[in-house]
């Protein structure tokens, strides 16, 4: 059972989203995906949620945003989380991330990722990319390692 933490302790939404053009047919599949993810386990704060939302665009076109989102503590300073939680919330994005990479590869989609508002990475074609692979999880899976042995 994780630590207790406290009913304020801020969040951080982590978004993902399809990152290309895509035919009307696949939001339906991106909740079902969703859907499926949320009940493959277990989460924290709750499963992530499906998104399918229009938002105006400087071009005056709206733009579709279809993905999800996936609420966390957040560990930012000043804010210090128990490394149990840490720990978990680090095993439910990197669950997360690699769902969405087979459903990447599957698809052949591009699939984006943002730490509220700052994008963290991307998933295209099933491959996951740099920034994510290696910045977020793997720094993050750096810091709990230093933290255990601290």
């Amino acid at each position: 059972m994780p630590s207790e933490i406290a009913y304020d302790h801020p969040k951080q939404k982590l978004l993902f989203y399809i990152a290309q053009d895509f035919e009307d047919d696949l939001p339906p599949e991106v909740e079902r995906v969703i859907a499926e993810i949320a009940r493959g386990r277990n989460w924290l704060i709750g499963p992530p949620v499906f998104m399918d939302e229009l938002h105006a665009s400087n071009l005056g076109t709206p733009v579709r945003t279809v993905g999800g989102v996936l609420e966390i503590h957040s560990a930012l300073p000043p804010w210090n989380l128990p490394i149990d939680v840490d720990r978990q919330h680090l095993d439910e994005v990197t669950w997360l991330v690699e769902a969405l990479r087979q459903f990447s590869f599957v698809r052949s989609l591009a699939i984006e990722f943002e730490l509220e508002g700052t994008f963290v990475g991307s998933v295209e074609d099933g491959r996951i990319d740099r920034t994510l692979s290696e910045g977020l999880l793997g720094e993050w899976r750096r810091a709990l390692e230093k933290r255990t042995k601290g």
